[in-house]
């Protein structure tokens, strides 16, 4: 009888254990598949321009954005060929830029809205953001150059004696890829590239043309740093971008 009773309780055990299994094996698995999507950053950095709002296609992704200001933060958008339309703040007849941009998959961005080099209108520059992360004990930095009446530019850490780590950046020029700094405490400094003291133009020693300005730099920190505003107004100065996923 005892002997009975456990090849009961044994075959019963056995049913349950490979019922359970069969169970699971028969659960399907919903696949959740992330809507294809790219991030961007914006930046108004036209001085001579009011308040913006910038649309992709008929979607406001950024509202009054005002000179020198730009989003802490990336924004979702849609992949492949879009219009990218920028409007004095709260209009949408008249846009201040009418461009398009081709966003990829995954891939991050920084747009800036700039004046032109005669200050007349605005031109729309986007940079490609490679957010792969530094290695131990360092950050990634780029320099974008948006000051309209400036010269090449160099940029460069103060007192380091290491020469610039950019040098002959033209107005508007795409330098996109980040280099590897070391971190901590650093002076930042912008110089005209072959520009004496006292205007954009002559020759002399490059002539300092924004404040310096102290900054720490963080271990895995991304940085781009804006150059912006104008000479003529003696308004040039240094704004620091942090890039930081929307999604990690």
């Amino acid at each position: 009888m005892r002997v009975l009773q456990f090849l009961f309780f044994f075959a019963l055990a056995t049913t349950t254990s490979l019922g359970l299994g069969g169970c699971k094996e028969d659960i399907a698995q919903p696949s959740v598949e992330t809507p294809p999507h790219a991030e961007i950053l914006f930046m108004q950095a036209a001085p001579l321009a009011p308040g913006v709002d910038l649309y992709i296609d008929d979607k406001t992704v950024v509202t009054n954005a005002t000179f020198g200001q730009f989003t802490t933060s990336y924004t979702e958008t849609e992949t492949g060929l879009h219009q990218v339309r920028i409007f004095p703040t709260g209009t949408t007849t008249t846009p201040l830029v009418d461009a398009t941009l081709n966003f990829t998959k995954s891939e991050h961005y920084t747009i800036f809205a700039v004046n032109n080099a005669a200050g007349t209108a605005i031109n729309v520059l986007h940079f490609a953001d490679n957010l792969t992360a530094p290695a131990p004990g360092k950050a990634h930095i780029r320099i974008a150059h948006l000051v309209s009446d400036g010269s090449k530019i160099k940029f460069s850490f103060r007192a380091t004696g290491k020469g610039p780590l950019f040098n002959d950046v033209p107005f508007m020029e795409k330098t996109e890829a980040f280099i590897p700094v070391d971190t901590g405490a650093v002076t930042m400094r912008v110089h005209a590239v072959g520009v004496s003291g006292g205007g954009m133009s002559g020759s002399g020693p490059d002539e300092v043309i924004t404040p310096d300005l102290p900054f720490t730099l963080e271990s895995g920190g991304i940085y781009t740093i804006a150059v912006v505003g104008t000479i003529a107004n003696d308004s040039a100065h240094m704004v620091v971008i942090k890039h930081e996923r929307l999604h990690e």
